[in-house]
């Protein structure tokens, strides 16, 4: 008889321990471009009637290279729409840019320097429009580079045509409901950028301010119910002393006692719970209390302004406090929202002695250029000379700032476009279509409704170039504003054609031809408005621009997912402009991310030197691992990131690429007519079974509910705890020493092969790159699709094991460590140097743990230990207690001879003369 080879079944494989993803990642988006996976995936989905599933993308500005929060946002949408597609949805994903606004004209602005003073709007508009393609293109690039799937040949664009279309529909079913207006207004101003700001283009910083207390005397209190006399004064405190220019009253809580103070021969007017803190500011001390009153009984008082010929007069307001200050609050219309409020009450005249760049106008002739910051420290010296300042302080506060510059800005009254939030009962309507929806963030919900409920109307007009027009003409002889059904239909037949360069290009005749007339007085002179719609208009209506264009997208979405501070940007804006339109709210469910933040906790800034580039790691190491790491933590809170945190994300991968390394070597010479029925398999491989769809009903149910770090957490941990340092070694002896075709063999790659195709489903959301270079591994016999892309998440769910045979299993794996313990002191007496020289004694007293036992064979049992032998010695009485119950486990050395193929130290070596190195198991496992 031939003798057979006795070498065993080395695991075989071409897939590199090495990524070398930084290299590799481009070749494989290249393969699925040219392969049509994306497309593909669409396609299949159709035929199977597949539900939608739609993540409609919020725009990312059109300006720079992609950064670290970028990273996070579309590596988190891609986890999301791979993995509803894996569930069997029709989920595209449409990536879309915002294309206009401030940045973009700035940036072109100051590459033209001088010059841009001398060109036409259509030409600053061309070169802006160049500027955001650019940048489209190559953030696109950058995305793809991260492995973002989607229809990147057919993005939405803000400043594409069909979208500003939609805004012409959008903004005339808005203003046939009388939520537009146009009216004089404080709004938010950058003096800086020269264009009214919304709120959700501000942001707060620190910054410097002189605080003054002023004196105004009171005039004349003939029409207040308090009579505190001509000689007295009434005090207030501010932090913005140039706004005392457009002065027109003082507002007093009408619940608040106040009092008339006698100090430094003078009176003075401030309430009672804020004296101690006014004689710490001003240094007048000892003030004696003359009168107490409500604030409501000195309403209508009429105090003189400091140093301007004009009545201040005395009102009530309801936001006035006592957290600092003197409890009088200055009040000017023009340049504060609650101001204005209190204004509109008490009938007061709004003034405005600023221009768009921030310098007083002649309506303040003394001051006339000056630019109102630089104004501060004169203001503070004419109430020095006007014997009206009782004290002065430099004080650092958390003040507004321009979201795009950077610059401080101010509160400045112009006639604006605005989008009334109590017309039609629109405030309420917004906020009842808020409980319609899904808000993952457990403090989302309450968190937008407490913006919407208590933000002022929303300012829509910009006074730049770079955006669509507001589409509204204005007549030059009446002044009337001409927003007609004809006029709207001839400006979206021309914004059809030629898109909202046709508004700049085109005069009011040219555009409306006959209808060229103002319906008010029948004048002909009519121009169009020069006004821009505010960026957050034009994302806000994507849902429509996009949602309702596209025949492959369903209105409304079932997801938006942005960073937090879009509760007041485009959640919000989004929000507002389809409750406007349709009256329904255009997403079913929102949820937002934190930010991303340095290894300390730390916001990134270049002044910190903490910025860390993506497009640098994934140099060094490839998107999957940036990828990985937004998967690792909550990104509901802040995420951090760093060299450490990005060393341990690497070991993580190499794991993780590991385990999938050794399947693919396990099963090289595997079939799938070698599958052993789930009846034959042995328990242990059972065991595996259960733990695997277990896990994968944990990641099902993860995914679900966005909390990918728990996907990230209990793969990485079954990779690392379960297979590798338990399934994966107890197998190796099956796999390697076993006959190769043999039943106990192919059950080893039966279990081994469903998890290498589960498993890499299960993470392919997250490691895209890698899911599928596993997946060009895995034999073509052994799956269904080309790419992972196009399968489906675990068509058959493995059966599962009753409750008392997974805890029969767990108190095994509770015995399995305890030995191991006890041969790892062995090795360290150096009495072994590997398991396979231990035998193992387990004496026990535990009628459980003896039921255990007896339902394993002592060779299951020394191959799950690792072991060459195992005895066991049961008490003579057993008791039903606990598994450990006089349990002693002993360890030696075996006195058995060493197989030399099998390793272990058996007495059954030798038995075969034609094997003399060998165990009669691995004679009769020979082939």
């Amino acid at each position: 008889m031939e003798k057979k080879d006795t070498a065993i079944h080395m695991p075989k494989t071409d897939f590199p321990m090495k990524g070398n993803l930084n290299q590799r990642e481009p070749e494989f988006y290249k393969k699925w471009e040219d392969d049509k996976v994306y497309e593909n995936l669409l396609e299949k989905r159709k035929k199977e009637n597949a539900p939608s599933y739609i993540l409609h993308d919020g725009p990312p500005y059109a300006n720079g290279n992609i950064h670290m929060g970028h990273t996070l946002n579309k590596v988190l949408k891609d986890i999301v729409v791979r993995y509803r597609s894996f569930k069997g949805y029709y989920s595209p994903y449409v990536p879309g840019w915002d294309c206009h606004g401030m940045p973009i004209e700035h940036k072109v602005a100051e590459n033209l320097g001088s010059r841009a003073k001398t060109m036409t709007k259509p030409e600053i508009r061309r070169l802006c429009h160049e500027y955001a393609m650019k940048y489209v293109k190559l953030q696109g690039d950058q995305f793809k580079r991260l492995g973002i799937m989607g229809d990147w040949e057919n993005p939405y664009l803000t400043l594409n045509k069909e979208y500003e279309t939609k805004m012409v529909d959008i903004f005339w079913e808005m203003y046939k409901k009388g939520l537009v207006y146009r009216g004089l207004k404080p709004v938010y101003w950058c003096c800086r950028c020269e264009t009214a700001l919304a709120e959700a283009e501000v942001e707060y910083a620190d910054h410097k301010s002189t605080s003054v207390f002023v004196k105004f005397k009171i005039k004349d209190d003939s029409k207040s119910k308090a009579k505190p006399g001509k000689d007295t004064y009434v005090v207030i405190w501010t932090t913005t002393p140039w706004t005392l220019p457009a002065n027109v009253a003082i507002a007093l809580h009408p619940d608040f006692d106040y009092a008339v103070y006698e100090g430094a021969g003078e009176k003075y007017i401030l309430a009672k719970g804020l004296k101690t803190q006014f004689e710490e500011k001003t240094g007048i001390s000892g003030l004696k209390e003359i009168s107490v009153f409500k604030g409501k009984d000195l309403e209508r008082a009429v105090c003189q302004h400091p140093f301007v010929d004009r009545d201040s007069l005395v009102i009530n307001a309801d936001y006035v406090t006592l957290e600092t200050g003197t409890g009088c609050v200055h009040i000017a219309p023009g340049h504060g929202h609650e101001d204005y409020v209190a204004g509109l009450k008490y009938n007061l005249q709004i003034l405005n002695p600023v221009d768009a760049c921030g310098r007083y106008t002649n309506e303040f002739e003394m001051m006339k250029g000056e630019h109102v910051f630089a104004a501060n420290e004169k203001i503070v010296e004419l109430l020095k000379e006007k014997n009206v300042l009782l004290a002065q302080e430099q004080i650092t506060h958390s003040y507004a700032h321009c979201w795009r510059c950077k610059s401080p800005i101010i509160y400045r009254a112009t006639n604006q476009w605005f989008i009334s939030m109590e017309k039609d009962n629109f405030r309420a309507q917004a906020l009842n279509e808020v409980k319609n929806v899904k808000w993952f963030n457990e403090w989302g919900e309450d968190r937008i409704t407490k913006m919407i409920s208590g933000r002022p109307d929303w300012c829509i007009s910009r006074q730049r170039s770079w955006g669509v027009p507001i589409f509204v003409f204005t007549c030059k002889d009446c002044g009337e504003s001409i927003v007609t059904e004809k006029t709207i239909a001839k400006v979206r037949a021309l914004i059809k054609e030629e898109g909202s360069d046709g508004w700049f290009k085109h005069s009011a005749k040219e555009i409306l031809g006959d209808d060229c007339k103002c319906p008010k007085c029948g004048s002909d002179n009519v121009d169009r408005g020069s006004d821009i719609f505010d960026v957050w208009f034009d994302s806000g209506a994507s849902s429509f621009s996009v949602l309702e264009t596209r025949d492959d997208l369903s209105w409304p979405a079932d997801l938006y997912l942005e960073g937090s501070d879009q509760y007041r940007g485009w959640f919000q804006s989004s929000l507002l402009a389809a409750v406007g339109f349709k009256g329904k709210a255009p997403y079913k469910s929102v949820i937002s991310t934190g930010w991303v933040v340095d290894g300390q906790g730390r916001a990134m800034h270049k002044s910190l030197g903490n910025v860390i580039d993506p497009l640098s790691l994934i140099k060094k190491g490839g998107a999957d691992l940036l990828r990985l790491w937004v998967a690792s933590e909550d990104f509901t809170t802040d995420q951090p990131i760093s060299d450490e945190i990005m060393s341990r994300v690497t070991d993580s991968y190499r794991r993780i690429r590991n385990t999938f390394r050794y399947m693919l070597s396990a099963v090289n010479d595997f079939k799938k007519e070698d599958m052993v029925p789930y009846e034959e398999l042995s328990s242990f491989d059972k065991y595996a079974l259960h733990k695997m769809q277990v896990l994968l009903d944990s990641l099902d149910n993860y995914y679900e509910n966005f909390e990918f770090y728990r996907v990230y957490r209990e793969f990485s941990n079954f990779c690392s705890l379960f297979l590798s340092s338990y399934y994966f070694d107890v197998l190796k002896d099956r796999l390697y020493t076993f006959k190769s075709d043999g039943k106990q063999r192919r059950g080893a790659q039966t279990v081994i092969y469903k998890m290498l195709i589960n498993l890499t489903k299960a993470i392919a959301p997250v490691l895209a790159f890698t899911a599928d270079e596993v997946w060009q591994f895995i034999p073509q016999e052994l799956r269904n699709e080309s790419h992972i892309q196009l399968e489906k998440w675990t068509v058959e769910k493995e059966p599962l094991l009753d409750a008392q045979t997974v805890e029969e299993w767990e108190t095994f794996n509770k015995l399995r460590d305890a030995a191991l313990k006890k041969i790892e002191d062995k090795r360290k007496e150096k009495l072994i140097s590997h398991p396979y020289e231990a035998v193992v004694n387990i004496k026990y007293a535990s009628a459980k743990l003896d039921r255990i036992l007896k339902k394993l064979s002592k060779e299951e049992v020394e191959q799950m230990i690792i072991i060459s032998g195992v005895s066991y010695s049961p008490a003579e009485k057993l008791e039903e207690k606990e598994w450990d119950f006089g349990l002693e486990i002993t360890a030696s050395k075996s006195e058995g001879i060493k197989c030399e193929r099998c390793w272990r130290y058996v007495d059954a070596v030798g038995k075969d003369s034609e094997y003399p190195g060998l165990c009669s198991r691995c004679v009769e496992n020979l082939g």
